[in-house]
């Protein structure tokens, strides 16, 4: 079943005004986050009936709790499966990188994930992004700390563990001094990058 044209057209129109009044990209409307919902939506009308909008959406507030809840268990799944890889003999790969927010002068730190199960199945995800403390410097020391106390004391990994960690980032200075009692690898990416912008200048 299709709808007719001028539903469509309704719909085109309302696209148009929710992208509009509420400052997003275009491109929203093919997201599959987008289409889910949408379709979640029909799905109520055509069980429902025209039921108000306000009686089905949640509160803003409801939508951060639950997403919060919803990352700790994904979270929680993935720590057992770095655990286990980790436990079995496996190295796991793991990034990480720094940046600040200039409008709000907050740093963060980033840690993601990479290993394999014992089929050889390719596993990819961000661990977490943290607020990097307002009060320290981002020297090599603080970093290390920071980086343990996620990994240890937040996820409960081994401290013992750690030492398989294979980490790639890029050369700056800090990262590679953090991770000077741990394998570290440079980002291939970054050393072309490098390389090349040296290069043409």
């Amino acid at each position: 079943m299709t709808a007719p044209l001028r539903a469509k057209q309704a719909i085109t129109d309302k696209c148009v005004d929710f992208c509009c009044q509420d400052l997003r990209p275009f491109s929203v409307v093919s997201g599959e986050g987008f289409k889910s919902l949408a379709q979640e939506l029909i799905n109520i009308g055509s069980t429902f009936g025209r039921v108000p909008v306000a009686s089905v959406l949640p509160h803003y507030t409801t939508v951060s709790k639950v997403c919060t809840e919803k990352a700790e268990v994904k979270r929680s799944l993935l720590i057992e499966q770095v655990k286990k890889a980790l436990g079995s003999g496996c190295d796991v790969a793991m990034s990480t990188d720094m940046w600040t927010d200039d409008y709000r002068k907050m740093s963060y730190i980033a840690i993601t994930c990479h290993f394999t199960d014992t089929d050889f199945n390719l596993f990819g995800k961000t661990l977490t992004t943290a607020v990097f403390p307002a009060e320290d410097a981002k020297t090599g020391k603080n970093i290390r700390r920071e980086l343990v106390r996620l990994l240890v004391n937040r996820f409960g990994l081994e401290p013992s563990s750690l030492s398989r960690i294979v980490w790639v980032t890029d050369r700056g200075s800090n990262i590679v001094k953090a991770l000077e009692p741990y394998k570290r690898l440079s980002c291939l990416d970054h050393v072309i990058n490098t390389v090349l912008r040296h290069g043409l200048d």
